[in-house]
């Protein structure tokens, strides 16, 4: 398949079409499900006033999918903050700020330096990539 790039140049795209990440994908779902069939024995489990038996593989997938979420969350509040230091440093006013409070700038003047942040969040997320 060619393609041309900005320059008017041509670009040759060659692949197998084998994709790594799906057959990890299937490798590790195949693994998770004989886990699941070898471990089907009853676990007891107390926790301060719990008592609770299940299988040993719902223990296991379960709390890796509460260290998904927990990961997940933490990812999400690491974002946000880094989103609002970007914004302090480009200088962009906050959105729930409107033109009558104090130290309010016009939206027209806070236009371009949007577009200065929207650029730095690129490139930042594309160098951590």
């Amino acid at each position: 398949m060619t393609a041309k790039d900005r320059n008017g140049r041509d670009i040759e795209y060659r692949g197998t079409g084998f994709y790594v990440g799906g057959v990890v994908s299937l490798v590790i779902a195949a693994a998770l499900l004989i886990f699941a069939v070898q471990n089907t024995g009853a676990v007891a489990v107390e926790f301060l006033w719990l008592d609770v038996t299940a299988p040993l593989f719902a223990w296991v997938i379960g709390a890796a999918l509460l260290a998904v979420i927990a990961d997940e969350l933490v990812g999400l509040i690491w974002r946000y903050r880094e989103r609002d230091r970007l914004s302090m440093a480009a200088g962009v006013r906050d959105e729930s700020t409107t033109a009558t409070e104090p130290g309010a700038t016009d939206v027209g003047a806070a236009a371009p330096a949007a577009a200065d942040l929207a650029e730095q969040t690129h490139r930042y997320t594309e160098s951590r990539r």
